[in-house]
Order: C-alpha cells, then structure tokens, then sequence
C-alpha cells in the first residue's frame, strides 16, 4: 500500500478534500497510471514518448501524484529527476552533479486544472528535494505556453533563461525556470528584488538612505504584488 506524504503547501487548505499527493514507486501499473494521464494531457506525442522512456529506464528520482480519493482516479503527476542524468539522458550533454534537481514533467487533468493541485505538487516537490540534498529546482517550459504568468511563476520560480531545442540549434524554444528549495532563499530574492525596484520607482540612490527608509518601517509598495509574502514576512 503507497504511503501517503503530508502535503506542504504556502497557501495552507486549498487543496479539494478529495484530491490526496502520494509518492508513486515505480511498478507497471504506475506507470501506466501515469502513461494515459499524460495522453490525455499532452497533444505532443514527444511529451509522452519521453516520459515513457524515463519510466522504462527507472530514471526519476521521485514521481508524486495527485489522486481522486472518490474515483481512485490519477488526475495529477509530477516528476523529478537529477539533472546531471537528465542532461546524460535526454539531450546527450554532461552536466556536473551540483544538486540541481531537474522538474521533467507536471500535468494535470484538464478536468481538475485550477484547482492548486499544480501547486501543491510543486510544494511536495520543494520538500522532497530538501530533505534528499537538492538546493535547486530547474525545468524547461515552452515560451508559448509561458508568456502569461504561469503555475511556476506562482509558486516561487525565476525565469533565468532561455534554451533552445538542441545544442545545434540557437533558436530559443524554452524559458528556463529556477527556484531555491529553501522557500527563505526564495522569499529574499523576491524582496530584494521588490526593494530595489521600489528605491528605483522612489528616485533613491543611496543604498544607506533607502536602507534608512526601510529600518523606519517603510514597504516597498511592489512587495504587496509578490506571491505568498505577507508584510509581516518584509519586516522581518
């Protein structure tokens, strides 16, 4: 029987009463779970063929999903793989081992998207890499499908990059997404970034005036923008 893992999510009771994260072992039948969730999710025969190829092989580090507790339904998939294998794997590159975790795929059922179960499988996903020596979360998302704000802009990841198809190729085709395992790593980026926008919006070119500015209580009003931090977090 799968053991189910406690959900960590930055946005506590959102998720639907029915919907439970379990850690998925490799055996046929999760596989195939997983197979027929991703034909239903992807139109891209690729998408699928590479999952299928990572399966086979035994490559992911972790696999979570998200099931129907009423139906018994996988509605939810998220897998994880270190990227100095993924890189060997996938694309034929050397990457050095510098814990990077590499997130491969995450899809939802159509039927159940905007419901947070994206998003509570991103915040298993943060817990697993820090308890198993991960600092970093990288993924690949197509730029057509990411030029909105998207579920991993909403859950702590930087766009830090853009990639191409292959190495052969210079066309970039993927944003590259970024985000710290530690979450407060990721709550000082987004501050800092905040601040720093806020003393360019407020003409300050003072490093300790602006500093001043802040130690007497002032909140860089971009901050009230940013995703899961509270004022109370800013302060301190």
């Amino acid at each position: 029987m799968e053991k189910k893992i406690k959900i960590y999510s930055c946005r506590p009771n959102n998720l639907p009463s029915n919907i439970e994260i379990k850690q998925l072992n490799n055996t046929k039948i999760n596989d195939l779970l997983i197979i027929a969730l991703a034909k239903k999710c992807f139109s891209d025969r690729d998408f699928v063929d590479s999952i299928m190829v990572s399966l086979q092989d035994g490559s992911y580090n972790q696999m979570l999903g998200a099931f129907d507790t009423e139906t018994g339904n996988l509605v939810g998939a998220c897998l994880l793989i270190d990227k100095a294998v993924a890189a060997e794997q996938k694309y034929g590159t050397e990457f050095p081992k510098n814990h990077t975790m590499f997130l491969d795929f995450l899809f939802v059922d159509p039927a159940y998207q905007h419901k947070h179960i994206g998003s509570n499988l991103i915040n298993q996903a943060y817990t697993y890499c820090g308890e198993n020596g991960f600092k970093q979360i990288e993924l690949l998302c197509e730029i057509n499908n990411s030029l909105m704000e998207n579920v991993y802009d909403k859950n702590d990841f930087l766009r830090t990059g853009v990639a191409s198809h292959s190495n052969i190729s210079t066309t970039p085709h993927y944003f590259v997404f970024n985000a710290s395992v530690n979450r407060n790593v990721r709550q000082f980026g987004k501050v800092l970034y905040a601040s720093l926008l806020d003393a360019y919006n407020l003409d300050e070119i003072s490093f300790y005036d602006y500093k001043g500015m802040l130690l007497d209580g002032h909140i860089p009003q971009e901050a009230f923008k940013l995703k899961n931090i509270t004022p109370q977090t800013i302060r301190n």
